[in-house]
Parts: structure tokens; sequence; C-alpha cells
């Protein structure tokens, strides 16, 4: 799979999830961020399993940054 594929895939996945936030009435603001951050979070996994990509220590502390800001954003 060409990279550039997965990342319209991505882009297109960010918008339709900002749009259809936006439609069922979720503040945008909350809504994209969440969207870009379940979209790194899935390259990320994407990566490891069909790429064979190795996660560095930066890469799992910021993994983990991302899923503590998800849980402080859900907890809002």
């Amino acid at each position: 799979m060409n990279w550039g594929y997965s990342v319209g895939i991505c882009i297109f996945g960010v918008e339709l999830a900002v749009l259809l936030s936006y439609r069922v009435g979720w503040k945008l603001s909350l809504a994209s961020l969440v969207a870009n951050v379940a979209t790194a979070l899935l390259l990320a996994l994407i990566g490891l399993a069909f790429y064979k990509e190795q996660l560095s220590l930066k890469s799992v502390a910021g993994i983990g940054l991302c899923l503590v800001g998800l849980l402080l954003v859900a907890k809002r």
C-alpha cells in the first residue's frame, strides 16, 4: 500500500468525523481535537501492524499523552 493512499484515507476520515460531529451537535473545537488524536493513534497502530515499524520511547510517551488528553476531554 502506498503512503499517499493511507494519508488520503486518514484525511477523509478526519473531515468526515468533523462533519458528522457537527451534525450531532458537538463543539467543533473538541470534535476536531478528538478526531486528530484518534487519527494519530490509528496511524501508529497501522504502522505497527502493517509496516512492522518499531516504537521508540518518545512514540510511546506521545501515545500515552494522547490517551491522557482524550480522557481529560471526555471528563470535561
